[in-house]
């Protein structure tokens, strides 16, 4: 079956960034905050956005849940390739949950090795599906 999903998408002229903001890493923080907001979750406590994701030289978007069974099937597998080859290759993911309560988000979250959204802003999550994931999941950006 086909679990993983690639969207690419381009942003309208105006609103892409020149290539000095492209290599600052100043601006990408900012940029990833104006995105994710101003924390993530990780297995070791809350984090700044963007202490977090300082020197990534990439960030991919997991559209996941714990009650879908191609998600369930997939998750193990990115993680595995995640703590294998794709961290150590400068790779951050965060995992924006489409869970229906948080306990399924915590249960689920516990199995990953990356960060997360903040459960509770459903509001931000809902509006980054919109804008990335609104495909259907398990979806990776």
């Amino acid at each position: 079956p086909f679990w993983l999903k690639l969207v690419g998408r381009v942003a309208p002229a105006a609103h892409r960034p020149s290539s000095a903001e492209l290599l600052d890493p100043a601006s990408a923080a900012m940029g990833f905050v104006d995105l994710l907001g101003e924390s993530l979750q990780s297995a070791a406590g809350s984090f700044g956005t963007s202490e977090a994701l300082a020197g990534k030289k990439a960030v991919a978007l997991y559209f996941s849940a714990h009650w879908c069974p191609p998600c369930r099937g997939f998750t193990p597998k990115l993680a595995e390739w995640y703590s294998k080859d794709l961290k150590g290759k400068g790779l951050e993911v965060v995992f924006v949950s489409a869970d229906r309560e948080e306990q399924g988000f915590k249960d689920y979250f516990a199995e990953m090795p990356w960060l997360a959204l903040d459960y509770s802003d459903r509001t931000l999550s809902a509006k980054l599906n919109s804008a990335f994931g609104g495909g259907g999941i398990p979806a990776l950006v």
